[in-house]
């Protein structure tokens, strides 16, 4: 019988090797020997993620209280938290707060939920390891929308941004510092390190 298209098309699975570019969190699995095997069939096993794509604080619950039906929470295990640059963006975006300041508020009531995750992670014995929002002011989305200069730095940043940025951040730095079980890394101080280079234009 003639061959039909349907009969001669080939497929096959394709795997992404994680060993040869990884993110932050593979990392930090790594340095325990485990992986993200579920997401990446090449990796180690025994890490789980949770990270869903245009995530907000209020997210957070639900996927505690997944991971805590499935028995993942408990002491030994460590929790990688990094919530609030799509929170952020949505308060900067919105013309119901119609200033900074009211910008500033909504942005410390959004770290407060956040750290009503953390610590329902922690009850359960965990620890976490807390990660704080980049400053958004030098990113493309804040210039487009404004570009009046911040604080520090030559170059171009949106100082309005910057405001709600360093609200939401201030509120999680005075919580994380405030305890053994909550680890803290200052993904702002890491961005302006590099946005205020002059290589960064």
């Amino acid at each position: 019988p003639a061959e039909t298209g349907a009969s001669l098309k080939r497929t096959f699975d394709q795997f992404y090797n994680c060993t040869e570019s990884t993110i932050w969190t593979q990392m930090v699995a790594r340095s325990f020997g485990k992986g993200y095997e579920a997401e990446c069939k090449l990796d180690r096993a025994g890490a789980v993620s949770y990270a869903a794509e245009g995530a907000k604080v209020a997210d957070l619950a639900a996927q505690v209280a997944a991971a805590k039906a499935a028995g993942q929470l408990k002491a030994g295990v460590l929790v990688t938290v990094w919530l609030g640059q799509n929170d952020l963006i949505e308060i900067y975006g919105n013309p119901a707060l119609a200033t900074v300041a009211d910008k500033e508020a909504a942005a410390k009531a959004r770290a407060g939920t956040l750290i009503d995750g953390v610590n329902a992670i922690v009850s359960t014995g965990a620890q976490v390891l807390l990660v704080n929002a980049v400053n958004l002011a030098y990113s493309p989305y804040a210039l487009v929308a404004k570009n009046t200069g911040c604080t520090v730095g030559p170059t171009a940043c949106n100082g309005d941004m910057e405001a709600v940025v360093r609200a939401f951040n201030k509120r999680l730095s005075g919580y994380a510092f405030g305890g053994r079980r909550v680890g803290h890394v200052d993904a702002e101080q890491l961005t302006n390190t590099y946005a205020r280079s002059g290589e960064y234009e």
